[in-house]
Order: C-alpha cells, then structure tokens, then sequence
C-alpha cells in the first residue's frame, strides 16, 4: 500500500489494477485523486479473470476507501 504522500501524486492519472480487501474483486481505473482516506477512479472497468468474458465500463466515478484495498498494480499501456 502507498504510505507515502509523494508517491501516490506521482501515480495520479496512471491506470491501476485495484484489489480490494476480503471480497477478491479486481478493478481496473485511472487514479484521479485521492486524501488520507480515499482513493478516486475514473474510467473503471471489471477485470476479466475468466477465458471468454469480457471488461465491462463501470460508469461514474469510483470512490474507493484506502483501508479498503489490498494493492494496487500499475498497467503499462
């Protein structure tokens, strides 16, 4: 987890994989924002975890509780 203030404004507007704590769900999102206790996503969409399925748009903004996440994985292009 970012515990550094520094680092996490260098992440914003990189695109995340985001796990979230104790319910195995992944998504992906831009980091737009975020404070002490929030991380902000924009353009989210669903992680495909199965063969066949497909990336589903999450619309709106997702505002996600820091303590809530496990990690977050910066995607490459």
């Amino acid at each position: 987890m970012f515990t550094s203030k520094r680092l996490v404004k260098r992440a914003v507007l990189q695109r995340f994989a985001v796990t979230l704590r104790g319910i195995e769900e992944t998504f992906s999102g831009v980091l737009t924002a975020f404070d002490a206790e929030m991380f902000v996503f924009d353009d989210c969409r669903t992680v495909i975890t199965r063969e066949g399925d497909t990336a589903v748009k999450i619309p709106g903004r997702l505002f996600v509780e820091r303590r809530t996440v496990a990690y977050l994985q910066e995607l490459l292009s």
